[in-house]
């Protein structure tokens, strides 16, 4: 029998999570009203519509009320990527649904905020205070720890400013 002797990680939505509060600024400055609590409250309820597209492929518009319905991406090799701008605008409109706002022509200038905010910051750079103490126990009870993500390359830099980074034999 084999013990077991690595853990492996993703970082998005598990070691760091969306930042809550930039939606709601860039929301704020658009004129509309979300609190950082709220924004938060949305994403976590459309996160398991996004993950059945992602995962599925199946039609998820009906896991939203009918005045809700957003266009979803389709990708041209039949895959789908949470990496796409297609995917994340969909993410995006999914959460503004789920707050009753709707954004209409204002949803590009928010959408182009939070892209230039990803290139400089990193949306996901919210470190999930829990992995600290829980990366600190498995490195004390002597596994290795890893970080395997799909993301866009920038794990490690995100990892380092975050405080994380030291805790991985790899990533």
């Amino acid at each position: 029998m084999c013990s077991i002797r690595a853990v492996l990680f993703d970082v998005g939505n598990t070691l760091c999570h969306i930042q809550y509060g930039v939606i709601a600024k860039a929301l704020t400055a658009a004129g509309f009203s979300a609190t950082l609590e709220e924004v938060r409250q949305a994403e976590y309820r459309v996160r398991p519509i996004l993950d059945r597209f992602l995962s599925e492929g199946r039609d998820t518009t009906t896991a939203i009320p009918s005045q809700s319905i957003v266009d979803r991406p389709q990708s041209q090799s039949g895959g789908r990527s949470t990496e796409t701008p297609d995917t994340f605008r969909y993410y995006l409109m999914l959460i503004l649904r789920e707050l009753k706002i709707e954004a209409g022509l204002f949803m590009e200038p928010i959408l182009a905020e939070l892209r230039a905010y990803h290139v400089r910051n990193d949306l996901w750079s919210y470190r999930d205070e829990a992995a600290l103490p829980v990366l600190q126990s498995l490195k004390e009870s002597g596994y290795l720890l890893g970080v395997i993500s799909n993301s866009d390359g920038q794990v490690e830099r995100l990892l380092q400013r975050v405080s994380l980074a030291e805790h991985f034999d790899f990533i």
